[in-house]
């Protein structure tokens, strides 16, 4: 059974962002929160889960699970339906763990690593030795979604992502010049995208539902000014191979056809 309708698979072509309702129990959404504030008090044994007064910190990242209420969450029938109606049957990897986890905590300050940006996945080494930095190519090496996993309820005042409606249709021609195996960063991309010319959208839902957005969408984070911390994970779904976009037999999924938009083809 379809998980989209054919005006929702539009939306995602032309805004870059579609939500799959319930893709999991919100049983097993609990299930996860236990896991996940279990890691949290491991890593960071000062915060306590039942202890507002030790949420000092307006933002804390774990890393990655592959505990099974985890492990479940990104494997339902429906969110493997969404997939396919998305990127295509036989064109995505399914996830055996999910990370990472930005945990945000109501806080009256600016979020920290709140700024616009789309998520590269093709590591570069530093020359000064300080590690990898991120590349994005045009076809979407190493990532055929980023996938926002709401394992809280999450509304605008608890800090949703911010999502730039259609700024993906702009991020695939500045792309279209770059080199076709590393791409470009985040930071030579910025300087062509307007970010004020854009209608913000947030990835508000309930404790079981998943945002797939394109991997062109500029999107941030946003201070959480509720009263509970936000729990989500923003991994990717690892490809199968990259876009195509050139297909002899025009199968283009509807994340490559988003891509063939944006370059006017």
């Amino acid at each position: 059974m379809r998980v989209f309708t054919d005006e929702e698979i539009q939306s995602f072509i032309d805004n870059g962002f579609v939500a799959v309702r319930g893709a999991f129990t919100s049983e097993l959404a609990s299930a996860c929160r236990d896991e996940i504030w279990n890691l949290i008090e491991q890593e960071h044994p000062d915060i306590k889960r039942n202890t507002p007064k030790s949420w000092t910190k307006n933002l804390i990242r774990i890393q990655g699970s592959d505990a099974d209420p985890i492990v479940q969450s990104a494997n339902t029938p429906r969110l493997h339906q969404a997939f396919n109606e998305v990127v295509g049957i036989g064109r995505w990897d399914a996830r055996n763990g999910i990370g990472t986890f930005p945990i945000r905590f109501p806080s009256d300050e600016e979020p920290e690593a709140g700024g616009f940006h789309i998520d590269g996945s093709i590591g570069v080494l530093e020359t000064d030795s300080t590690g990898y930095n991120y590349k994005v190519n045009l076809v979407s090496d190493y990532r055929a979604l980023l996938v926002l996993f709401l394992y809280s309820d999450v509304t605008i005042e608890d800090g949703a992502t911010r999502l730039l409606v259609g700024s993906h249709l702009d991020v695939a021609p500045i792309l279209k010049d770059a080199d076709p195996k590393y791409g470009m960063f985040w930071e030579e991309i910025a300087p062509h995208i307007d970010i004020d010319k854009y209608e913000i959208a947030y990835a508000e839902g309930n404790a079981g539902d998943v945002y797939l957005v394109h991997p062109f969408t500029v999107h941030a984070g946003a201070a959480n000014r509720g009263t509970s911390a936000r729990i989500i994970a923003q991994p990717e779904l690892p490809p199968v191979g990259h876009f195509e976009l050139d297909r002899p037999d025009g199968d283009y999924s509807p994340v490559e056809a988003a891509v063939r938009m944006g370059l006017g083809l």
